[in-house]
């Protein structure tokens, strides 16, 4: 029902799953279907999701330019790869690769620009080669020839990782005859097998595959970069959209929220900052007119911690703080609620979220683009004071 339980280890039960079956595909539920279905829709390919090869990773792209592409409905079988999209449309717009953007200096492109082919439908191939990676899962494209590796990954398992990589089987297949990659042919062709390998080896080193990591949990839960450095970070109004991974990252430690509004007739409301939502995050918002937090620890369970009395009028700053127990990830704390620097509410949280909220929904400010982090409002709830500021700090374990 939940994808998100799974990504943060909490998996729910078959049990707990058959009692709402019924529900699968409605809003509010954020379910897979059935890994021999993802098999189904990949035909004419073999595997589907999280494999290197065949079906995990080959689409259709379809390019409409009325102006220059004069066959409509034309079909263009050169290979190509998501890095190639990039330069074909800067090259189509007449726009140079940017070297420098915001003083920083850029890694060149290493894409290829499909424009050969919006003239020349039998073009000679450019991208004649092109790895890939994913969970230990490699593979190698070059020539028409693909070779390429599991790891142990089929789709159909949730174990990753559990083949070492010296033992993994490769396959090999000739696309430019078997192009859903359903003919094995590694015992056939060996020494083609071993010459793809090497190539592989030589890409990965070329484009900084190495080292390969093959725990998803440590890839989701990795620190990335984000769009301010250190542990506090200030956001005005307007502030949507913004991805999960490039804000504070509030998780398994003591963290604050501050807001700085005014409420000038005294029934302002609506939502301050928020982050995630059906499938897990947090908000702090205005609610029914009272200073409310809100925290949904994957749909399993939402701990609401608000303030018996209502706003004041006029200038107010709203600040929670969460003390965190430790202990690991994942574990509970307590949430005090201020207003104007005087508690007005407290409340445990038992159990957050350890890695990951949401894969789609996002971090705003002063209203909600995604879906609610509770039922008991509905986006966008856009404040309807006036929002200055809102202030978030992480304080460590």
């Amino acid at each position: 029902m939940n994808k998100l339980s799974y990504w943060n280890g909490v998996p729910e039960s078959l049990e707990d799953v058959a009692e709402r079956i019924d529900d699968f595909g409605l809003p509010g539920t954020h379910g897979c279907y059935p890994a021999a279905w993802a098999y189904a829709t990949s035909t004419p390919f073999t595997y589907g999701k999280e494999v290197t090869s065949g079906g995990g990773c080959t689409n259709a792209a379809v390019v409409c330019w009325p102006a220059r592409i004069t066959d409509q409905g034309g079909l263009r079988r050169q290979f190509h790869h998501l890095i190639d999209l990039a330069p074909t449309i800067l090259e189509s717009a007449g726009v140079p690769e940017p070297e420098r953007v915001n003083g920083i200096d850029q890694q060149p492109m290493h894409g290829i620009p499909m424009g050969y082919t919006f003239d020349d439908p039998t073009a000679t191939d450019r991208r004649t080669t092109q790895y890939f990676e994913l969970l230990g899962g490699r593979a190698i494209y070059h020539d028409g020839w693909w070779a390429g590796t599991r790891h142990g990954a089929d789709g159909l398992s949730a174990a990753q990782g559990g083949v070492p990589y010296d033992q993994d089987i490769w396959e090999l297949y000739d696309t430019t005859n078997d192009f859903g990659h359903a003919s094995d042919l590694a015992a056939e062709h060996p020494e083609k097998l071993k010459e793809l390998q090497a190539l592989f080896d030589r890409e990965a080193r070329t484009y900084d595959v190495y080292p390969m990591i093959d725990d998803l949990g440590a890839l989701l839960g990795a620190d990335r970069p984000k769009l301010v450095a250190g542990n506090i970070a200030s956001y005005g109004p307007g502030t949507v959209r913004l991805p999960e991974d490039v804000v504070i990252n509030i998780k398994n430690q003591s963290f604050s929220l501050l807001a700085e509004v005014d409420n000038p007739d005294g029934y302002a409301e609506g939502m301050l900052v928020t982050l995630g939502g059906e499938t897990g995050g947090y908000a702090l918002l205005v609610l029914e007119g009272k200073a409310t937090f809100i925290y949904n620890f994957l749909g399993l369970e939402r701990s609401t911690i608000t303030s018996s009395e209502p706003l004041p009028q006029g200038s107010c700053s709203i600040r929670f703080d969460f003390a965190y127990d430790g202990g690991g990830m994942g574990k509970g704390g307590t949430g005090t609620l201020s207003v104007n620097d005087t508690k007005v509410a407290e409340g445990r949280i038992e159990r957050t979220v350890p890695i990951i909220f949401s894969t789609d929904d996002t971090f705003d400010v002063g209203e909600d683009w995604g879906t609610p982090v509770s039922p008991t409002y509905q986006p966008p709830f856009r404040f309807t004071g006036t929002l200055k500021n809102v202030t978030v700090q992480a304080m460590g374990p």
